[in-house]
């Protein structure tokens, strides 16, 4: 029997893809490799000089919530509250925030601000594992990304003061090459021209968020089922 592909996680039994996500998660994570087609040309040029920002770089973590819906396995997004002085107001991101004082750890931290912003408590079983660390140089936030599987559609309940909008796409749609594209992004820190970016069903996805998705992308592309994995 030869090796799943893709959409064989994406269509079936989200326990299969769970146990599949940690397996995965648990070993070699391919970084700066999976990330490179989403990064700026302008960011690829300055990698080196980031590296050298981690150590004052402040702590942040997000949640990648996977969940079935409708025959698909679909993700959670917010579209951030407009905030003056906010660099990431009216973004489009995965729920999460910076780590506070009285967070035991960075997954502690992603948890809660995803029960803040949109209502769902996610228990750290659910949890797969992390991908890599993703700096955000206009914030100075170096950010941990966890992956969860859900075995039912979540129900939302959005914060009124932070978030503006919650989509829920096929994470099927990363997958397919027409959704790959490049646009300008107008932001509180200047015009970002020719961006790499996910088109998801018309909502743009580009930066730190679409660098994490593109690493879970990889994964999935890269460490297919396997013959009697789910079994």
């Amino acid at each position: 029997m030869a090796p799943g592909r893709p959409h064989d996680l994406l269509s079936g039994d989200p326990q299969i893809l769970f146990r599949h996500l940690r397996k995965v998660l648990a070993g070699p994570l391919p970084g700066l490799d999976a990330h490179w087609p989403m990064i700026p040309p302008d960011r690829r040029t300055k990698i080196h000089q980031y590296e050298q920002l981690l150590s004052k770089s402040r702590p942040g973590a997000v949640l990648i919530m996977l969940f079935p819906k409708r025959g698909d396995v679909c993700f959670t997004l917010i579209r951030r509250k407009f905030r003056p002085g906010d660099v990431h107001s009216d973004q489009l991101g995965f729920p999460g925030g910076r780590l506070e004082p009285y967070d035991p750890n960075p997954l502690q931290a992603a948890l809660r601000e995803t029960l803040e912003e949109v209502g769902v408590a996610v228990s750290a079983h659910a949890v797969c594992g992390a991908l890599s660390p993703v700096y955000i140089p206009p914030s100075n936030f170096l950010v941990q990304p966890y992956v969860a599987v859900l075995f039912e559609p979540p129900r939302f309940s959005p914060s009124p003061s932070e978030v503006e909008d919650i989509l829920t796409p096929p994470l099927r749609l990363a997958l397919e090459p027409s959704s790959k594209t490049f646009a300008d992004f107008h932001t509180s820190y200047g015009i970002l021209r020719n961006y790499p970016c996910y088109n998801l069903q018309g909502h743009l996805l580009w930066g730190a968020s679409a660098m994490m998705l593109s690493e879970l992308e990889w994964l999935l592309q890269h460490k297919p089922l396997q013959p009697n994995e789910g079994q």
